[in-house]
């Protein structure tokens, strides 16, 4: 039976994502931002001094799954927007059987509506390189979020409700620790605009599941 499996931030490992989606036998991958969508960008294999792409439908093995994902900090963020101005904010397949979701894309997976909203501030950003590495686009904009809360709009409208929230970033609201005991430091410039985006849409759309990725732990609660 096809299933669905959340991931958090694959950062281009295709070979990982490529061995995760067998469990879903041809089902669904969610991955949460951060997924290594640099279509541009290449690498030089260190055995064979080859330019290898990071982002190519050749390093995709998905046994019939489909993948959706939503865009992390860590994006070519210029290219998403080139994208969203040929394809508008539905999915965009980017890949044979890969979408990228941009935010306020709204996704039916087995009879559920699912959200879409990336982007997250870096706190890395002073070791990148601008328009290359960083961009400062990967701080969702007053339109952004617009849309997505338009899209929660047009759901109710139809009698039906999001069911789940796919983001990179948590909402503000959402109070964690991570493994060595400290919350996220949300100090001066650190502060990430995002999560107040994001508790705009939470109490908007008050989705029964909402899946993050961003920190690299394993976090679960409940929130009422």
């Amino acid at each position: 039976m096809a299933k669905v499996l959340a991931v958090g931030d694959i950062h281009g490992e295709w070979e990982w994502l490529n061995v995760a989606v067998e469990r879903t036998e041809g089902g669904i991958v969610i991955a949460c931002g951060d997924f290594g969508f640099w279509p541009k960008h290449r690498y030089v294999d260190k055995k064979t001094r080859e330019l290898i792409p990071v982002f190519h439908p050749s390093c995709f093995d998905l046994k019939g799954a489909t993948v959706y994902f939503c865009d992390g900090n860590h994006e070519d963020h210029w290219t998403i927007m080139e994208f969203i101005e040929r394809h508008g904010r539905k999915p965009i397949e980017v890949a044979p059987g890969v979408f990228l979701c941009p935010r306020g894309a709204v996704v039916e997976v087995k009879g559920r509506n699912v959200l879409f909203f990336g982007g997250g501030l870096s706190i890395d950003r002073e070791m990148r390189r601008f328009g290359h590495s960083w961009f400062p686009e990967e701080i969702p904009s007053g339109e952004d979020l617009v849309a997505a809360l338009s899209a929660v709009e047009a759901v109710k409208r139809k009698g039906e409700e999001i069911h789940i929230v796919v983001s990179h970033q948590a909402p503000r609201a959402f109070r964690f620790r991570l493994s060595w005991g400290a919350e996220p430091s949300e100090n001066g410039s650190l502060r990430d605009p995002t999560r107040d985006m994001l508790d705009e849409i939470l109490f908007a759309a008050r989705p029964r599941l909402w899946l993050f990725g961003h920190w690299h732990e394993r976090l679960e609660g409940y929130f009422e």
